[in-house]
C-alpha cells in the first residue's frame, strides 16, 4: 500500500498518486450509481488515452483487490 500512494500514475507525472487516483474513482464510481460494464470500459478508454507508461488499472477488480489491501470495512447491501 506503501508503494502505491507513493507510485505515479506516469512517469513524470506528479500531481496523484496511484492510490489517490483508484481511491478517487471508485467513489465516483459509487457516488454516481455507475454499473461495473460502463466503469470497466470508462476505465479501459481512458487507460489507453493516457502515455503509454501509465499504471492505471483498468478494472473493477483489479481496483477492489488493491483498495482491500487499506483494510477499510465493506458493506454489502442485498438489494433483493
Amino acid at each position: 500500500m506503501i508503494d502505491a500512494s507513493n507510485e505515479q500514475l506516469w512517469l513524470g507525472f506528479e500531481n496523484m498518486a496511484k492510490l489517490l487516483a483508484m481511491a478517487s474513482l471508485l467513489s465516483l464510481k459509487s457516488a454516481h450509481h455507475v454499473f461495473q460494464h460502463y466503469y470497466n470500459g470508462f476505465m479501459q478508454f481512458i487507460k489507453e488515452a493516457l502515455p503509454n507508461n501509465n499504471t492505471l488499472v483498468d478494472n473493477i477488480y483489479s481496483k477492489k483487490g488493491l483498495m482491500q489491501g487499506l483494510g477499510l470495512p465493506v458493506e454489502k447491501i442485498d438489494c433483493c
